[in-house]
């Protein structure tokens, strides 16, 4: 917003302004019943008038009131049109400055909102299963399902998708995906036999690797020295020598340096990831074998988010979305999924009869059957 008085800018509020006048907050005020010459410019309205001065607040009355120092003048020579649009003017900006304000109480909600659920996070680095679900080694079953289910109802990552920090989504999905762990850690536990032992996956924490020293070099010209110590894994096998056996085949490099052959092994945050991506998959399919598709859906989704390298979890999330769309007789999009379904999986049963079944249903709407399989008709 700009305003002139008599070819002098000076600073206006948004709330000072309305479409029969204004109030201009200076210490150097006009005489009362004075005409001035206004330029008011709001948005992409100008509009010119002349002004009559019909209040004065000097500096001494404003502080003795309270108020602020400055005068008041009405619009005068101002056709009715030019008011109504100086009225729109002024609620587009205010509708504008209230957009504003509310965008960064948004983000400083979020923002709060994060650090919570990131110190909520690392809280749970060194917490055992129970801790983790808020319930001590002596609770029931029930106690401990109910925990859960509480947890899982206020982490679920469905839950913080109005939120526009993609942070929060991720701290949250961590926060369900460590309740999950410890809950299925405890039911592992409950179900296996007495003497076994579950270890607990506790919530992945990144830390720097342990530094190991260097070993210590034998003095030299030493003679006798300590047997070397031997583990349980490292027995000590004592054999016969016979000097008349023929000569042992040679061994392998790798084997004859003591080198030990390397193993591909996952680490232990990927082992869990893939091990709730399975359960939430079989949680899923068995969901859809109960028509009950949002919340397949669901399970689904987050054992794709858990391991998104399985196809296998991606097709069956293909399948729950292609058959919800189905049931709400939404044949563009069950087409659409089955067409990206068949690109994971050519040969998939139900993908080809469903898009074999209605496509004569297709071609009969040219622009229709275009979007989906690309050979529309022009």
């Amino acid at each position: 917003m700009y305003c002139e008085i008599d070819g002098t800018a000076v600073a206006v509020e948004l709330g000072d302004v309305t479409q029969a006048g204004l109030f201009v907050q200076t210490t150097s005020s006009p005489a009362t019943d004075s005409e001035v010459q206004v330029l008011l410019c709001v948005h992409e309205l100008a509009l010119r008038a002349r002004g009559h001065v019909v209040q004065v607040v000097l500096r001494d009355r404003a502080i003795t009131e309270n108020r602020r120092p400055g005068f008041g003048l009405l619009f005068t020579h101002v056709e009715d049109a030019a008011r109504a649009e100086l009225r729109r003017a002024l609620e587009s900006a205010q509708a504008a400055l209230l957009a504003a304000t509310s965008t960064t109480q948004d983000q400083s909600e979020e923002c709060a909102l994060l650090m919570k659920l990131e110190e909520e996070l690392r809280s749970l680095a060194n917490k055992t299963p129970w801790a983790v679900l808020g319930v001590t080694q002596g609770s029931t079953h029930d106690e401990i399902k109910t925990a859960f289910f509480a947890a899982s109802k206020r982490y679920h990552p469905h839950l913080f998708s109005r939120y526009q920090m993609p942070e929060i989504k991720r701290t949250v999905t961590e926060l369900f995906i460590a309740h999950k762990r410890a809950y299925s850690s405890l039911e592992k536990r409950r179900a296996m036999r007495p003497g076994q032992h579950v270890p607990f996956a506790a919530p992945i924490v990144k830390s720097e690797p342990p530094k190991v020293a260097a070993p210590i070099a034998a003095p030299v010209g030493l003679v006798k020295s300590d047997p070397p110590a031997h583990t349980a894994t490292q027995p000590i096998v004592v054999t016969k020598t016979d000097t008349s056996a023929k000569a042992a085949p040679s061994l392998p490099p790798s084997a004859a340096s003591g080198a030990v052959p390397k193993r591909s092994i996952r680490p232990p945050e990927v082992r869990s990831r893939t091990v709730d991506s399975e359960l939430e998959l079989q949680a899923g399919l068995k969901l859809l074998a109960q028509s009950q598709w949002e919340d397949a859906e669901e399970h689904l989704r987050l054992a794709v988010q858990l391991n998104p390298a399985s196809t296998k979890t991606r097709t069956w999330l293909l399948v729950a979305e292609a058959r919800r769309a189905k049931a709400e007789n939404d044949l563009t999009k069950a087409l659409e999924k089955y067409c990206e379904l068949l690109t994971l999986d050519p040969k998939h049963h139900e993908a080809l009869n469903e898009t074999k079944k209605y496509s004569k249903e297709l071609q009969t709407k040219p622009g229709l059957f275009g979007r989906i399989f690309g050979s529309g008709s022009k």
